[in-house]
């Protein structure tokens, strides 16, 4: 058996699961975007309602169950 000793061995993978960001950030971006709109003057408050909107939307994709490929995988 040929071992390359020039590069050293790579780490071992841990066992615990790695923290899923998109799964703590877009509810915290909801949030944010949320009190800002309180905060805001009325037109940056709109872009903040539609941030908000857009956050919520993928927070509740997070939720739903499945691949999210939709109706891709759909044989008849």
């Amino acid at each position: 058996m040929l071992v390359d000793a020039r590069w050293p061995p790579p780490e071992p993978e841990s066992d615990r699961p790695s923290f899923r960001w998109p799964r703590a950030a877009w509810p915290v971006l909801t949030v944010v975007f949320m009190a800002a709109i309180h905060l805001a003057p009325p037109v940056i408050a709109y872009v903040c309602i539609i941030g908000a909107l857009y956050c919520a939307v993928e927070t509740f994709g997070l939720l739903v169950p499945g691949s999210g490929d939709g109706l891709r995988d759909h044989k008849q």
